[in-house]
């Protein structure tokens, strides 16, 4: 079933990034592909960041985590 939230999807778009590159780097390219501005992606990984600082995850891991909750 395919996801209506936005945060979810750019937060799957950016993990399913094939290229060996940081995820920081691939939630920018997704959030631009999807039409989002620098501010939206300061937003998501500030959430990221949080959400793994408090539970003890890596970026990715965190970012999986967020993106299942939806």
């Amino acid at each position: 079933m395919p996801s209506h939230n936005p945060r979810s999807s750019i937060l799957k778009e950016a993990l399913r990034s094939r290229h060996n590159e940081p995820f920081e780097r691939a939630l920018g390219r997704a959030v631009h592909q999807r039409g989002g501005d620098y501010a939206e992606y300061i937003a998501l990984i500030t959430e990221v960041r949080e959400y793994g600082r408090v539970h003890k995850l890596d970026l990715r891991d965190a970012a999986r985590a967020l993106a299942a909750q939806s």
